[in-house]
Parts: C-alpha cells; sequence; structure tokens
C-alpha cells in the first residue's frame, strides 16, 4: 500500500514499525482492525485515521468539486488565489468562473486558453487532498474470487471479480469523500468486474444501491470511476470496451422502496444520474469526454 508520492503506508511495514519502536504512533498508515500489533490476513477490515492536525483535530477534508474559481478567489484559505487570478477576458473569465478545477482543466477547448500560471494553480487545486490517496496492490494466493470494499463518509464501494494466483490487481483512491472521487482499478488481464455502490441519504435510514455486473476491462488499462454522494450519480470509463451494461438500483428513499433495473448502452465514458430514478421510470445517463469531462450526448433510459 503506497500514498500518493510512492511511500509505503502498510502499518507492518518497515516505516511503520521504526515509528512505532519509536514511541510514536503511525497514524496515517492502513492497519489491520486488531491493531499494528496484528499481521494482515485475506477478507480482513483495514483501517486508516485521517492524519491529525493536533492531538484531537483531524485534518479538514476539502471538497475541491464545491472550489468554483469564484469561491477560490474569496476564499482564505486559498491565499494565493485571488480575482487577480482570472482570466481578464470578461467572456472567458464568465465562463469559468461557477466551473471547479477538475472541470475546467478536463474541458480541453477550455483549458487551452488559460495562463500557464493559472493552469498550474488549478492542477494544484485538483490535488488538495493528495496526503489522504492511496494506492492498493492485491496479489492473489490462488486462483478465486476477489472482493475488495472501501467505506468512506456516507458510501460503501465493493469491486468484485475473479484473480489468479500471483494475479497482481491494482487499486487507486483519490479525493474520497468527495464529490470529485477518483478510483482506479487495473489487472494484467482482460476480465469482467461487478461494481456496487451503497450511498447512506441523511439519517433517517434512507439508502439507495446501484449494482453494475460484468463490466469489460482491457488488459494493463485502468477502468476509472468517480462516485458522488446521494443520488448525484456515478461517472466510469474503461477505454472504449463497448458492452450493454445492466444496472439495478434497490433501496429505499422518503420511506418508499425502490427496486429498477435498466440496459444502458456503453462504451467510452458515460455519466449516469440516479436521483431520475426515484421518481420515474427513467434513468439520465450522458455520454462524456472522460472522466470530469464534457457531455457528447444525454438520453433517457426506461427501465426494463
Amino acid at each position: 500500500m503506497l500514498d500518493a508520492n510512492g511511500e509505503d503506508l502498510d502499518g507492518n511495514g518497515t516505516k511503520a514499525k521504526n515509528r512505532l519502536k519509536s514511541g510514536n504512533k503511525p497514524e496515517e498508515f492502513f492497519a489491520s482492525y486488531a491493531g499494528f500489533e496484528s499481521n494482515f490476513k485475506p477478507g480482513q477490515i483495514m483501517l486508516r485515521r485521517e492524519k491529525l492536525v493536533s492531538s484531537s483535530v483531524s485534518a479538514e477534508v476539502i471538497n475541491p468539486s464545491g472550489l468554483t474559481l469564484a469561491t477560490l478567489a474569496s476564499d482564505r484559505r486559498f491565499r494565493g488565489f485571488t480575482t487577480r487570478s482570472l482570466p481578464t477576458n470578461v467572456i472567458l473569465r464568465n465562463s469559468v468562473s461557477n466551473r471547479s478545477a477538475h472541470h475546467i482543466l478536463n474541458d480541453l477547448a477550455t483549458a487551452k486558453k488559460l495562463s500557464v500560471e493559472l493552469k498550474n494553480q488549478l492542477t494544484n487545486i485538483t490535488k488538495i487532498n493528495s496526503n489522504r490517496n492511496f494506492q492498493h496492490e492485491v496479489k492473489g494466493v490462488a486462483d478465486g474470487k476477489l472482493e475488495y470494499l472501501i467505506k468512506s463518509g456516507l458510501s460503501e464501494i465493493s469491486i468484485e471479480s475473479t484473480i489468479q494466483r500471483n494475479e497482481v490487481n491494482v487499486i487507486k483512491a483519490n479525493d474520497l469523500g468527495t464529490n470529485v472521487s477518483n478510483l482506479e482499478f487495473k489487472s494484467p488481464k482482460a476480465k469482467h468486474i461487478n461494481l456496487q455502490i451503497l450511498n447512506k441519504l441523511g439519517v433517517n435510514g434512507d439508502h439507495m444501491t446501484m449494482n453494475i455486473v460484468n463490466i469489460p476491462i482491457q488488459a494493463n488499462k485502468f477502468l476509472t470511476f468517480n462516485v458522488k454522494q446521494g443520488l448525484a450519480g456515478l461517472e466510469l470509463a474503461n477505454n472504449g470496451v463497448r458492452t450493454n451494461l445492466q444496472i439495478k438500483f434497490s433501496g429505499k428513499v422518503d420511506g418508499k422502496s425502490i427496486a429498477k433495473n435498466f440496459t444502458v448502452p456503453f462504451e467510452g465514458a458515460i455519466r449516469i444520474k440516479p436521483s431520475t430514478v426515484v421518481n420515474t421510470n427513467d434513468l439520465l445517463v450522458s455520454n462524456i469526454t472522460k472522466l470530469f469531462g464534457t457531455v457528447n450526448m444525454t438520453r433517457i433510459i426506461k427501465k426494463d
């Protein structure tokens, strides 16, 4: 397990053990549910505490999706970014002021109009939670099934696929707990994976589960997805493999049970809006250029 800079995050590794020997707790490392003294085992829960600012206060998780350029220019936390950082061209300035750094940089037509200095500032904003990001390499000890679950905030994300002996699968997680979370899965073999996303909705027991089965991935190429909070949806990109996704929604919203299935054509990258499923039999789906990219086409998918 590595952080964004390639540094070891293994709670059983040499770095963590040396930290323990010196009398300090390696808080930012992944540890067994049983504690740092217990070795990892397949099927075991691994925990990582938030990095602490002080002995009792966690560092703030900043949601970059809420940081429009106008917000950045007026937010004291970002003193290096002011109204002077915004484009001087009025039309360009107005077109980007209410957009986030992620979406501006992934809109190539707009990004190429920005100054190098502004693009560098926006790139730094997209990396604002990098100290929380991680990469996990999972190696099969025998032929079988890989089940990998990430829990963050009110979301649970489950990845399921086959795995062979000595096969190394890579999972990357960036910006967890925000609406610009970016998760990646890669295998040395072409295969299919199942993806399940459970979002809790408020404090009254409401929840929504989205199941997508048999998502194709190519060998040594990442399947990339962005899981948003609540009913805001999902973005999915798989390097152009064409298929029909079987998507099932189930849960309870405003005390009413929901169970609806959809068949969604998929090639390249799509954006799925499950909020439309709650009160209708429709699912809003957009073809996009890439994760956080611009929309090529939007359509309404009727339930099966």
